[in-house]
């Protein structure tokens, strides 16, 4: 698919449509901990333990990860198509 303006807008819209205006994902978002990712990321880094303190941290919350990832896996490839090459 050929890069425009107008298909970089419609995948951001689908995409915030998807992510930041659904209340089903804020709620996965929330459960998943992701609000506090980077000061964990952050903290760990300083302390010298990741990667491992910070994949322990999210590890009991695997499965809310993996549906943030499929949400923003469908919409690219429902966008913008399978071949993330283009």
């Amino acid at each position: 698919m050929a890069y425009t303006q107008e298909v970089g807008r419609n995948f951001w819209y689908a995409f915030d449509g998807a992510t930041q205006r659904s209340p089903a994902f804020g709620a996965i978002y929330l459960s998943a901990g992701a609000r506090d990712s980077q000061k964990i990321y952050f903290n760990t880094r300083v302390a010298g333990t990741f990667p491992a303190a910070f994949e322990a941290s999210f590890a009991p919350r695997k499965a809310d990860w993996i549906q943030i990832a499929d949400v923003q896996t469908t919409t690219i490839n429902d966008d913008l198509g399978t071949d993330w090459d283009d």
